[in-house]
């Protein structure tokens, strides 16, 4: 993967979500409300705006690798939140996404993914795979992200 916080990655995502805003709008209103999912793409911008300065503030320890299990609601700023803010951060982040919205989350993967301003690899993994599978194929992650029902965590953890 690319260089540990990567500093101009928050600038290059906003870029490229307003480049195909359009596209992820089309994506998102397959699980959303057109107004929901224009609210969606603004609040994934002014996250990823505000990324540098939450990260000067808490100072978060560089990772290797961070596996996140993706919520079913707010696929875009979910993505944003818990995949391209912590990879200013983290070698590695795998992102499982949620069975509910999976066509939708690997669309806005997709999207995001093919711009050519984006690193390469990208910044974030899609893993398709059970929560069982994922767990066992990066048991070593060191960040380990479940947004899920609190009973649900305990087999997580």
């Amino acid at each position: 993967m690319s260089p540990v916080r990567r500093t101009d990655l928050d600038l290059l995502a906003i870029d490229v979500i307003r480049r195909n805003h359009d596209a992820l709008l089309d994506a998102l209103v397959q699980v959303a409300t057109h107004s929901a999912a224009v609210d969606e793409i603004r609040r994934s911008i002014r996250a990823l705006a505000g990324a540098q300065w939450e990260l000067a503030q808490n100072r978060p320890a560089e990772r290797d690798q961070l596996i996140v299990f993706l919520p079913s609601n707010n696929v875009l700023y979910s993505y944003v939140l818990f995949g391209l803010v912590p990879a200013l951060y983290c070698r590695e982040v795998v992102a499982r996404p949620s069975s509910r919205v999976a066509s939708t989350t690997a669309a806005v993967h997709r999207i995001l993914s093919a711009d050519p301003a984006m690193p390469r690899p990208t910044p974030v993994t899609l893993a398709h795979a059970s929560q069982r599978e994922f767990l066992t194929r990066h048991r070593d992650a060191d960040v380990a992200v479940f947004t899920g029902q609190p009973a649900n965590a305990d087999s997580v953890a």
